[in-house]
């Protein structure tokens, strides 16, 4: 068998990839925008706030289990193929979106309610780790050159319009039921959606072609290597990749995650207004990112990242200011659309920039690793580790000062990139 890379038509692509992707990610993060509204259905709290609290606690466990989703995941597409990999990871991620939906309540079942809350999350994690960057690797590979720095950006658009279909889906619940109905029944609603999303997605996915590259070393010893062996001669492209996943994922789950609960319960601003703005906002950080891929052909990755994270460190303690001194609607919305567009040089370029850090042998396990650390222990932790430490000190600026800690991390490992960025091989 030759090392010859199997171009896919960019259509297929497109579908395998992206379009299955947008239908996954709302399966996993619709829970975080029905935060406040979980926290009181399964968990008893003094507060709302408590409840809040409490919720994205058990969120935050599912990012535990997302490294060893991604060893898991990434192991199987290095050693078994990309395509096995993404069919067994929407299977595991669907079942326990669809159980969440029929749910008892902790007033049916008491403790019982949080714990099996808790372990619908934590599969739903693992299947998780090998969603997002399984899916990138895939496309970095089948993809024409001209065509990779576009479709790989395409996968972060499809992961933000997920979350925008879950924002999506918890203002329309809002819009339509009052808060009594949506805590006696409607909640579930979101959750029962995710099965006939998870039968479209296994048909999108039904033909995969595998198309990654294979070395000629590759096909005949390293399939018999140990794994890990393999990784630690890549240590370096792994930090970095730790560090910029990190950046990005405290960013979005800060901002356009979390943001609906920080300006509901501590700034007490109306909860309809605040979900329309995290639509709004979500749209316009899933499309400018493709613009800023676009700039890419001109642009090195290099640059654009450098100038999207130092704007984001730059300007978070000022917005975040501003929403204090003044915490209107109109105000909100500005800030949240000049974070998406200042976040989106970053997004935009990160996924091609994971791929050229890794050699083929363990693209796909460095990918999914590097990602799924980065968001389990800073990204998806941010929402529950800030609302304790505002609830514990009484100070809203939190978030900002996460922000510009990571920002500085980030600019650390941007600085030090290699340029040119190095080719599939």
């Amino acid at each position: 068998m030759n090392s010859q890379v199997i171009q896919a038509k960019t259509n297929d692509l497109v579908r395998i990839g992206v379009v299955a992707n947008v239908f996954e990610w709302y399966e996993f993060c619709v829970y975080a925008y029905l935060a406040s509204i979980i926290g009181q259905v399964f968990f008893s709290a003094e507060n709302n706030v408590l409840a809040v609290i409490y919720a994205f606690f058990a969120f935050s466990l599912s990012y535990l289990a997302r490294p060893l989703g991604s060893l898991f995941f990434g192991y199987m597409g290095d050693r078994r193929g990309r395509g096995i990999s993404l069919r067994v990871s929407i299977t595991l991620m669907a079942i326990p979106t669809v159980f969440i939906g029929f749910l008892p309540t902790y007033q049916t079942i008491g403790v019982f309610a949080p714990i099996l809350l808790m372990l619908c999350r934590f599969v739903q994690g693992f299947a998780a780790g090998g969603e997002l960057p399984g899916s990138a690797c895939y496309l970095y590979e089948a993809a024409q050159r001209k065509h990779r720095t576009l479709l790989c950006a395409s996968v972060a658009t499809s992961s933000l319009f997920g979350l925008l279909l879950g924002s999506g889906a918890a203002t329309l619940l809002f819009l339509f039921f009052d808060k009594q109905v949506i805590l006696d029944w409607a909640w579930r609603l979101p959750f029962l959606l995710g099965l006939p999303l998870t039968i479209v997605i296994l048909f999108i996915r039904r033909s995969i072609v595998e198309s990654f590259s294979q070395t000629e070393s590759f096909q005949s010893g390293s399939k018999n290597q140990p794994i890990l062996k393999e990784i630690l001669k890549e240590k370096l492209a792994l930090y970095q990749a730790f560090i910029l996943v990190a950046f990005l994922e405290v960013c979005i789950y800060l901002l356009f995650v979390w943001m609906p609960s920080y300006l509901e319960h501590f700034l007490h601003l109306p909860t309809r207004m605040v979900y329309i703005s995290n639509v709004s906002a979500l749209f316009i950080l899933a499309t400018s990112l493709l613009f800023f891929a676009y700039l890419a052909r001109f642009v090195s990755h290099k640059m654009i990242m450098f100038v999207s994270v130092l704007c984001m460190s730059l300007a978070s303690y000022p917005l975040f200011m501003a929403l204090q001194n003044n915490p209107t609607i109109l105000n909100v919305f500005a800030i949240q659309i000049l974070f998406a567009v200042l976040l989106s040089g970053l997004n935009g370029v990160i996924m091609e920039t994971l791929g050229n850090l890794f050699t083929s042998k363990i693209r796909c396990t460095g990918m999914s690793l590097s990602f799924t650390c980065g968001a389990a222990f800073f990204g998806g932790s941010a929402p529950a580790l800030c609302s304790y430490l505002i609830y514990k000190t009484g100070n809203p600026m939190i978030p900002a000062f996460y922000i510009i800690l990571f920002g500085l991390l980030a600019l650390s490992v941007i600085v030090t990139l290699k340029k040119p960025e190095i080719s599939l091989p």
